[in-house]
């Protein structure tokens, strides 16, 4: 498979996903029955999977600029030092 086609299934099945908790919102709220907590829960539910997932794409992000930087700082601070006697 390619890059795009892995894109492009990951895509709908997202969508797919979405679309059925939307379907059963609002069946529930076209009957009446439980759109308090029905909502809050999707709500709550969508928020919670959104920060896990961006928490972790953000913590992976940031883990990686600081292991950078560390290792520029290290080669510039060899660098200025000079060559070293044994």
């Amino acid at each position: 498979m390619t890059g795009f086609s892995n894109g492009f299934f990951l895509g709908w099945s997202l969508i797919i996903a979405i679309g059925a908790q939307n379907a059963f919102v609002i069946r529930q709220g076209l009957q009446g029955r439980h759109v308090g907590p029905v909502v809050l829960f999707c709500s709550l539910s969508d928020a919670l999977c959104g920060f896990a997932v961006f928490g972790s794409v953000f913590m992976a992000g940031g883990i990686r600029s600081i292991t950078a930087v560390c290792k520029l700082e290290s080669i510039q601070r060899d660098d200025h030092r000079g060559p070293t006697a044994t």
